[in-house]
């Protein structure tokens, strides 16, 4: 959010963190053309902004990029029982590619899919059901049924996808899904709004 407040400021584009609510999950190419429609500007093409807002999302990775507590442990414990590891994710390749080489975790993970790769960004799950079959998981659902049933859509909200509310609701629909109970990550480790 810092590198793309910077990059949207740059051109004129006063929005804030709390806009950027309306663009949760979509990815860079979609949350800019998003604001050029709504806002506009004219001095950068939508590519330079994006160009812009990647490179400055790179050096911030690089320059302070370290996992929240639990994270390696957690990986190693995983990699360590012989689970399969796949990340999918809205952002683009060169990011992934940062973050997993500042963080040392490359090498963890069986598959690596961006939405970069994918008609559809997030919320689609295209990205989630690529890696998916390329672990060789089944998902027992169609795309369509992943995609349309409200029985697996995250609860999101359009005001503040961060509230407690909000986060709570997710929680509460991860451990319906899962029939697991979260204990440690229902405790936030830093201000969502900062």
């Amino acid at each position: 959010k810092i590198a793309m407040e910077e990059a949207f400021h740059s051109v004129g584009c006063m929005i804030t963190k709390k806009d950027f609510q309306k663009t949760v999950g979509l990815r860079i190419d979609e949350v800019i053309t998003y604001w050029h429609q709504e806002v506009g500007w004219e001095r950068l093409s939508v590519k330079d902004v994006e160009n812009l807002i990647v490179q400055k999302m790179i050096a911030l990775i690089e320059d302070n990029g370290v996992p929240l507590p639990g994270v390696i442990d957690t990986l190693e414990y995983l990699k360590s029982k012989n689970i399969k590891l796949g990340l999918g994710t809205s952002s683009y390749n060169v990011l992934i590619e940062a973050v997993l080489n500042t963080l040392g975790i490359s090498s963890v993970f069986d598959v690596v899919h961006s939405a970069e790769d994918e008609e559809f960004g997030k919320p689609h799950p295209a990205v989630y059901l690529t890696v998916a079959q390329e672990l060789a998981v089944s998902t027992g659902q169609t795309t369509d049924q992943c995609a349309m049933s409200d029985h697996n859509k995250i609860p999101r909200s359009a005001e503040d996808d961060y509230s407690r509310e909000i986060v709570e609701q997710r929680q509460q629909f991860i451990e319906q899904q899962t029939g697991a109970e979260l204990d440690h990550s229902k405790q936030f480790s830093f201000d969502p709004h900062e």
